[in-house]
């Protein structure tokens, strides 16, 4: 079940691990999270760094997308004489 269902958190999820990962290390983030949310199992730290670490892959990707799209830059281009 857990192959079929690999995103198994919710977004409310995410959103907090990012926004306290970002502000805080890893363990404690989690640490809060663990205090705070009514959980059955516990979050683990490496989790979150895999979540935040997989958000930046997703962020470069989009960054280099966007890169892409641009027009070519006139130095870019040879000029033919």
């Amino acid at each position: 079940m857990s192959k079929a269902l690999a995103n198994r958190a919710t977004p409310e999820l995410k959103c907090l691990q990012a926004k306290w990962a970002s502000h805080l290390p890893y363990r404690q983030g989690t640490a809060m999270l663990k205090e705070v949310l009514p959980l059955d199992k516990g979050i683990s730290f490496s989790g979150t760094r895999n979540r935040i670490r997989a958000i930046g892959k997703q962020l470069d990707a989009d960054i280099e997308r966007d890169i892409a799209k641009l027009p070519q830059s006139v130095a870019d281009v040879q000029i033919r004489k």
